[in-house]
């Protein structure tokens, strides 16, 4: 498998060679001009590391073929991460209580799920689509790091592989887990994120012996505060999770967290899980059809219009609009790697918003979407589709002088 998931890192717009940004890792500077680097938000002075992996882009992934399940009448799906990973499957009571939605800790004995609005949600919802009973393997640990989920003596992965293979394998896995990260100041650079979320992977392949088991990555909770220095690190490591989704043919973007509502500012409210639930199973149904995801909108290029506006273009699924018209919130615009005060963001176009900001010279002008902040429900931007889903954290958008 390639670092690289998309087939090249030039972009045009209206017939201007633009370079995709690739702030956040060593030497991606080398092959641009100065007037074309994007440094979304201020990072840490990166460490030297391996070859250099590219941001995230809108462009889509391959079709996978339709997996292979362990059982054609069941589905298996094991959690692993910090403490969302265990509420999904323990807090709140949520829909009703179904014998085709179980759950397990130790693999072998399985009961019906009681509590946990995320994990009776999506399994009810699999089951309607399916007809098949949906297991959970418990994994999730409150408190834990990425750092630590991912160590070669992981003592909380150890647990959840051996609960695996007691269950006879699983067919998918949900992973969340990074936010402890950053709240604890763990979090690295690009290149170190994104090497401890594929180490963690390709240990928990090897040591079930699924070689190719598919993962799902939760979102990062949001880290909420005004401190700065956290903020980089949420956007770092949240670029790390879409970069290795967009990257692995067997992993998936499971669902956004950011615009869910909270019970104690980090954690989701039996509302939120439902939510996220929901977004979830879309995700598994699309995957047991051999189908991509649901994606909401995504960033596909944004074009300065003067010192002080700066207009972004979305990509959306067709037909699909996207809201709120103004009042819009979640984007960050940089000058030459310092955040600029945003003054306004308004819908211009079904596809188009412009941003109104503190002025901006002819150096690197950088955007960024739903990393270093934290949109909410209401002013965040989604999609009009039934499910309204939410904006995918984005960046690495060269802005073209218009």
């Amino acid at each position: 498998m390639t670092d690289t998931p998309f087939p090249s890192r030039r972009r045009f717009l209206t017939g201007t060679a633009c370079t995709i940004a690739l702030p956040l890792i060593p030497g991606c500077a080398d092959d641009r001009a100065p007037s074309d680097l994007i440094i979304p938000t201020p990072t840490p002075t990166p460490q030297p590391g391996p070859t250099p992996t590219p941001t995230p882009t809108p462009t889509p992934t391959p079709t996978p073929a339709r997996p292979t399940t362990l059982a054609a009448d069941r589905l298996t799906i094991a959690f692993a991460g910090s403490s969302s990973s265990a509420q999904y499957l323990s807090n709140y009571d949520g829909p009703a209580t179904s014998s085709a939605v179980v759950s397990t800790g130790d693999g072998i004995s399985f009961a019906p799920l009681g509590r946990g609005a995320f994990g009776k949600t999506a399994g009810l919802a699999i089951n309607a689509a399916t007809g098949r009973t949906v297991r959970y393997v418990r994994g999730g640990v409150g408190s834990t790091t990425l750092i630590q989920w991912a160590a070669s003596h992981s003592t909380m992965r150890a647990d959840l592989v051996r609960a695996i293979v007691a269950a006879g394998g699983v067919d998918a896995v949900l992973l969340q887990v990074g936010r402890n990260d950053v709240a604890d100041r763990l979090t690295g650079d690009l290149a170190t994120q994104l090497g401890l979320i594929r180490t963690l992977i390709a240990a928990l392949r090897s040591e079930t012996r699924l070689p190719d088991l598919t993962v799902f990555i939760g979102g990062s909770q949001n880290i909420g505060g005004s401190d700065a220095g956290l903020h980089r690190m949420q956007a770092i490591q949240r670029q790390a999770e879409m970069t290795v989704a967009l990257g692995d043919p067997h992993v998936r973007y499971g669902f956004t967290t950011y615009d869910l509502p909270v019970v104690d500012g980090i954690h989701q409210s039996e509302q939120g899980q439902i939510r996220s639930g929901q977004r979830f199973a879309a995700q598994v149904l699309a995957w047991l059809q051999g189908q991509p995801g649901p994606r909401g909108p995504r960033l596909a290029s944004a074009r300065a219009l003067g010192a002080s506006q700066t207009e972004v273009t979305l990509a959306l699924a067709d037909g699909v609009d996207f809201t709120p018209a103004s009042a819009i919130l979640g984007f960050q615009v940089t000058d030459n790697g310092q955040a600029v005060p945003i003054t306004g963001a308004v819908r211009t176009s079904r596809t188009t918003i412009l941003l109104s900001h503190g002025a901006i010279g002819t150096g690197a002008r950088g955007v960024s979407y739903g990393l270093a902040t934290d949109p909410d429900d209401l002013n965040g931007v989604h999609d009009g589709s039934a499910d309204r889903l939410p904006m995918e954290p984005s960046l690495g958008i060269v802005a073209v002088t218009g």
